[in-house]
């Protein structure tokens, strides 16, 4: 646990501006997040690189970045950071338009074989499996919704700070959307065209849709912009 320095100055004292408990900070292989921990000390984990460049020179990047973590402890919903090994599982091998239907398709399968070997009725096998398939489905939006919700809420705190906090943040999303960009240009046709058909189809269900736990750049720079501009009015 880090106690001293830059990074953890501004962790307290935008933390103590807002009546949290001081999160304690810790370098790890993880990217920037957040652990809340009901009954004890939160921690934000920051990757050795990241932290290593905010102690040369806190930018207001770097303090965008900071206060988007303390805003999930301020929220206290880093639950929905929290990956299951099967969700990890999905995303490291599909896209998520594919998950939706690797799941609905695992339902129908299991779902299906449950209710014919319980009743003996094929109504009961297809109505068995039709049930399971719309319930985790539903489930994966419900909870894809509420990541995004909480990464809106999150930008919103940290946006609200300071304007130049803000501006910050800004330009955090515009490097990551420039980068994505250059890393699509160079990927092959079959990875592109499988990327739109990904985006394609789960926009159907979420407009932001950038992945499953993140929602568009775009829609995140619109929406700290806006809290940029209402300091000024």
């Amino acid at each position: 646990m880090i106690s001293s320095g830059s990074v953890c100055d501004f962790v307290r004292n935008v933390a103590t501006s807002k009546g949290l408990p001081v999160p304690g900070v810790m370098v790890s292989t993880k990217e920037a997040c957040a652990s809340v921990v009901p009954e004890r000390n939160s921690i934000i984990f920051l990757s050795k690189d990241l932290y290593s460049e905010m102690e040369k020179e806190l930018t207001n990047v770097h303090k965008f970045i900071l206060a988007h973590e303390l805003g999930h402890v301020f929220k206290r919903d880093s639950h929905l950071n929290v990956s299951l090994p099967i969700k990890e599982l999905f995303q490291k091998y599909t896209h998520v338009g594919s998950q939706v239907g690797v799941l609905a398709t695992l339902a129908l399968v299991g779902g299906g074989i449950f209710f014919k070997r319980m009743s003996g009725s094929y109504l009961a096998l297809v109505g068995g499996a039709v049930l399971l398939t719309h319930s985790i489905t539903g489930e994966f939006i419900k909870l894809t919704k509420a990541r995004y919700r909480s990464e809106y809420e999150a930008d919103e705190f940290a946006a609200k700070l300071s304007p130049e906090i803000a501006q910050g943040g800004v330009q955090f999303f515009e490097d990551r959307k420039l980068m994505f960009t250059q890393a699509v240009s160079k990927a092959s046709i079959f990875t592109k065209v499988a990327l739109k058909l990904n985006r394609a189809c789960s926009r159907l269900f979420f407009p932001d849709f950038s992945s499953f736990s993140h929602p568009t750049h775009d829609s995140r720079i619109a929406k700290i912009a806006k809290y940029a501009r209402s300091f000024f009015n």
